[in-house]
């Protein structure tokens, strides 16, 4: 089973939050509000709360599939649907980098 994949290359650039509103199936998104959702669809253009917005996006939307499993969304130049219950320890460092913070040590 795959634990992380790309919803969207970096060739998007910062017009990669727009499109994850416009084109993916928000109503299976959880965490995210719908004013939230109609300011990313604007786009960044005299935007000035799209940055915040997402944001909080990527701190808050998740996914939960069919058997359960809650995907949470990172961006690192790509933006990328993960499930960190399905990932090693190792499989963790390797995907967050830096960015990983061990709750172990």
């Amino acid at each position: 089973m795959t634990k992380g994949l790309v919803i969207f290359d970096s060739s998007r650039g910062q017009y990669i939050p727009q499109h994850f509103a416009t084109a993916l199936k928000i109503s299976r998104i959880q965490g995210i509000d719908s004013e939230d959702i109609e300011t990313l669809k604007k786009g960044p253009e005299d935007n000035e709360y799209y940055w915040d917005v997402w944001d909080r996006v990527l701190n808050n939307a998740f996914h939960v599939d069919s058997q359960g499993n809650t995907w949470r969304f990172y961006q690192d130049m790509d933006l990328w649907m993960y499930c960190d219950e399905l990932m090693t320890t190792k499989e963790k460092k390797e995907f967050f980098g830096d960015d990983y913070e061990n709750e172990e040590d």
